[in-house]
Order: C-alpha cells, then structure tokens, then sequence
C-alpha cells in the first residue's frame, strides 16, 4: 500500500525514498542516547570535586572509556542530522545550503575527532 497519490507516481513526483532511513537512524540514536546520557549525567555528578588526575584514574577504566567512545559515537551524528534537517528547513537557496551545510559537517568532524582524542589520551594515561 502506497500513500503516494496516483499522479504524482506518474509525474515521477514522489518521495526522494531517504526520509524514512533519516527518520528512523534518528529515533534510534535518540534511543541509544538515553541511557548514555543518564549514565553521563550520573558519572559527571560522582566526579563533582574531583582533580584532574582522579578524573584521569576514573576514564582510564575500561568501561568509562567505553561508554565516553559510544556517547561520543552516538552524539555527533544526532545532532548533525539534527542540525542537518534544520538547515534543509530553514535556509533558503541552494549555494548558502550547501556552505552551511558543508561548514557545519566540518564542524562536527572536527568536535567530534577532538572529543574521542582526549578521551584516547586520557584512557592511555596521556
């Protein structure tokens, strides 16, 4: 069962067949993030007070590190598709899409590279 009408089957003027994988990655990494950020939020309030090199002892357990790659690994592709879909949203013309586009994705890139970075050389007793 389709839910195109029938002229635009015939006009070729239905779904560009991406928006239901896009929907669904981002509800399940929404899923995924959840109990990573609860564990997040709880992890944070345990270390309130802590010095720099507790804070080192506590992500050099091989569970906290873990958990930090998969929070970082979850977290910035949602929020990119997020900010993805507001941008296809909300900018207007082609050429300014496509910078911002291209900007915000290096952004992203590079937080994300420098976020798992700091959590390898901590692990690694950096």
């Amino acid at each position: 069962m389709k839910l195109e009408a029938p002229v635009n089957r015939v006009r070729g003027l239905g779904s560009a067949k991406e928006g239901v994988s896009h929907w669904r990655s981002q509800r399940l990494r929404a899923v995924a993030l959840v109990p990573l950020v609860i564990w997040f939020v709880y992890a944070m309030i345990s270390l309130v007070g802590a010095d720099h090199a507790q804070f080192k002892v506590w992500i050099s357990h091989h569970g906290n590190a873990l958990m930090m790659f998969l929070l970082i690994g979850t977290l910035f592709p949602h929020a990119w598709q997020g900010m993805r879909t507001i941008l296809e949203d909300y900018v207007h013309g082609e050429p300014h899409r496509t910078i911002f586009a291209f900007f915000l994705k290096f952004v992203m890139w590079i937080a994300a590279a420098s976020s798992a970075m700091a959590v390898a050389k901590l692990y690694l007793g950096g």
